[in-house]
């Protein structure tokens, strides 16, 4: 009986403290540090030098302890004896386990291997005895029952414990709920245990791969994305709020605190380290840091804005272009390049800050014998006349230079726009049609002697009468008689002109 206690209370004792000992090939002390820390230079030390022995039929655990090594820690066993085969280990954490089936006297040996991050390797090889237990006395125990782990006492009957049987759920988070047909332990999708549950807050273990972890204390905990979330970032409780500079809002990329500056806004630590920038109307940090905008005068075509913040709006640079000129291209580099006429037709003012208006507006025109125009002050497009010919409404008219003719002009009293002929006095142009302006031979008719076209085009003399200098002209005669006269009657003749 009294061995047994002894050896019950070693494990109680490995289990906070390994027990004491000295690892071999080195001092205890060296690579290890007060907080547990390792030091990055050291290389893996197991540290644990014994371990406690098991009883037959009882849950066997013993932690073992490293020092140095770069996390994270594989652990693994090797050159285990035959009778110690119910021996495992904990491959993360190190912690040894099972339970053994029967006594095992003498003690075996086996061989435990730690493995850091960096491929550095100890190894350490204990002895490991299996005794009975003494008759009636208990032990705890933990058990699965259905997917709870429930806590309960193992009675020694023979120098073996029984089952394990009787108890509750457990409270404990390292063995709590069902791993197999053996208690498992809570992972970090959950804060506590409850009836032998993993439990987060009053929910279930978190499973939602989206919010895989369990943040926050007891009841108040809740499942989180830690790559995600600002308040729990890389891990519950890394809150990356209070390290974001002024304008600007945290953010959580891949579980690693950033910020992200707010719209308008950029980080430019050449101003500041302690805040994000307004990038919008800055010309010296003109839509990102460091991007300055041209002055006027450092281009061609430009003239000073109304005031300096106005060379930087909404984020981009802007160029206040001359009279007559535009920045057609968006180009600041080479201002304001482009003259505003008939292939960049705008207002020919100044124009506004890199304004495009009437960039893309080349003027055309589809009406014969004309050219295009850029209308100003307006800036819009425009036809005239090309030089000879005659503006008539809309059209523009070849008019031909005839005899008797002085010039020519706009017809446009029957509804279509037509030539006219400035004629010579005395002459007309009567071979007008409603198509044609009949300039083609000039004025060719005689107004002063034309029988059709007396005067005026048109004015017809009556039969008898005769075209005398533009007037229709007959001869009227008449007899007066006095019979006291000899001879009596005496004929008067006179010509009528109208």
């Amino acid at each position: 009986m009294k061995k047994h206690l002894v050896l019950l209370s070693c494990f109680s004792i490995f289990a906070l403290a390994a027990c004491g000992g000295t690892s071999d090939g080195g001092d205890p002390d060296a690579g290890s540090e007060t907080d547990g820390t390792p030091t990055a230079s050291a290389a893996p030390t197991l540290e644990t030098a014994t371990v406690a022995d098991a009883v037959v039929g009882a849950a066997y655990r013993q932690p073992t302890f490293v020092s140095g090594g770069e996390r994270p820690l594989r652990y693994a066993l090797a050159d285990v004896a035959p009778a110690l085969a119910w021996l495992r280990v904990d491959a993360s954490t190190g912690e040894l386990g099972g339970t053994p089936p029967a006594v095992v006297q003498p003690a075996q040996s086996f061989t435990l291997q730690v493995t850091d991050a960096k491929q550095r390797s100890a190894r350490r090889t204990y002895t490991l005895a299996v005794d009975t237990c003494a008759d009636g006395t208990t032990t705890a125990c933990a058990y699965t029952d259905n997917t709870a782990c429930m806590l309960g006492q193992q009675r020694c009957t023979n120098g073996q414990f029984g089952a394990c049987s009787g108890g509750q759920g457990s409270t404990r988070v390292e063995q709590c709920g069902a791993n197999g047909s053996s208690c498992g332990s809570c992972s970090t999708d959950a804060n506590q245990c409850k009836d032998g549950r993993c439990k987060c807050g009053f929910n279930g273990a978190c499973a939602d791969s989206k919010a895989p972890t369990c943040c926050g204390v007891k009841d108040a905990a809740s499942c989180t994305d830690t790559q995600t979330d600002v308040a729990n970032c890389g891990g519950c409780g890394t809150d990356c709020r209070p390290l974001a500079p002024g304008q600007s809002q945290a953010v959580c990329t891949g579980g690693s605190c950033n910020f992200k500056c707010n719209a308008g806004y950029d980080f430019c630590p050449q101003v500041s380290t302690t805040r994000c920038i307004g990038v919008t109307a800055d010309p010296d940090n003109c839509g990102s840091c460091g991007k300055r905008c041209p002055r006027s005068g450092e281009l061609p075509n430009t003239v000073a804005p109304l005031a300096a913040v106005e060379l930087c709006a909404g984020g981009s640079c802007n160029l206040h272009c001359a009279a007559g000129f535009a920045n057609c291209n968006g180009d600041t580099a080479d201002g304001c390049e482009a003259k505003v006429d008939v292939n960049h037709c705008g207002p020919d003012a100044e124009r506004g800050f890199n304004d495009t208006t009437g960039c893309a507006v080349a003027c055309t025109t589809s009406v014969p014998n004309a050219h295009p125009t850029c209308e100003q002050p307006a800036g819009s497009c425009g036809t005239a006349c090309n030089a000879g010919a005659v503006t008539c409404g809309a059209s523009c008219l070849i008019c031909d230079q005839g005899p008797n003719q002085t010039g020519v002009g706009c017809d446009l009293s029957n509804g279509q726009p037509r030539c006219s002929l400035t004629c010579t006095p005395g002459y007309g142009n009567c071979d007008v049609t409603s198509t044609s302006g009949g300039e083609a031979n000039g004025c060719e008719t005689n107004l002063n002697s034309s029988q059709a076209n007396c005067g005026s085009c048109g004015h017809a003399c009556t039969t008898g009468d005769a075209c005398r200098e533009g007037r229709c002209c007959h001869t009227e005669c008449h007899t007066e008689c006095d019979y006291d006269r000899k001879p009596p009657c005496q004929e008067t003749c006179s010509e009528i002109c109208t």
